[in-house]
């Protein structure tokens, strides 16, 4: 019988195995990049995962965490922010967005038609955000 622990190494194997303790390997993080055809809007060099799970970037997670629930802020895949630009959505526009969850694409739409047209102190436009999926429209 054969005794191994967690990692499924036997008592013998560990016994005649070298630990060998490799240089830490430092990745640089390029500074967010700025994406041409879409107003206002910047791209990460870093993964979702990699953002969450490094220590080294635990404190710029939790900022964009508090900007994101504040309101500053949308985080959205690059892919995402495309349709609204399509679109040219303009501030007087009527929007009906009939796959808007989660959200995203909605919100970049509302910063649009949200802003008042010149020489005017309200918005004119609007966004009526609906989508068939129940499970995915609660998050509206």
């Amino acid at each position: 019988m054969e005794v191994t622990d967690s990692n499924g190494i036997s008592k013998e194997e560990e016994a005649s195995t070298t630990t060998i303790t490799a240089p830490t390997l430092t990745k640089k993080v390029a500074p967010a990049k700025k994406i041409p055809y879409v107003p206002n809007a910047y791209q990460l060099s870093v993964d979702r995962r990699t953002l969450r799970r490094n220590p080294m970037l635990q404190t710029f997670h939790e900022w964009l965490k508090i900007q994101t629930d504040a309101g500053f802020i949308t985080r959205q895949e690059t892919v995402s922010m495309i349709p609204p630009v399509v679109l040219a959505a303009e501030s007087s526009n009527h929007i009906l967005d009939m796959c808007a969850a989660p959200g995203s694409k909605t919100s970049q739409l509302l910063e649009i038609v949200g802003t008042p047209p010149p020489g005017q102190t309200e918005p004119t436009g609007f966004v009526v955000a609906n989508d068939s999926d129940a499970k995915r429209a609660y998050m509206l």
